[in-house]
């Protein structure tokens, strides 16, 4: 995952499926793939990063931006 555009895995608060996330300019706040935003105290929804990601638009989102 170390050269993927989303190399973190989080689970929102109250939902079901990982999510695929990356930092925000470098900064504490992160930005999933689907689009949802977390600031920084909201990092206690992280899980490994080995976690499969089971959100269906982060999924679309990252086939999407590795194709040409």
């Amino acid at each position: 995952m170390a050269n993927s555009p989303y190399p973190y895995r989080v689970r929102l608060h109250g939902g079901r499926n990982v999510h695929a996330a990356r930092d925000v300019n470098g900064g504490p706040n992160r930005t999933t793939a689907c689009g949802y935003y977390l600031p920084a105290e909201s990092r206690d929804h992280g899980v490994t990063p080995i976690a499969d990601v089971e959100c269906q638009a982060c999924l679309r989102e990252m086939r999407r931006g590795t194709q040409p």
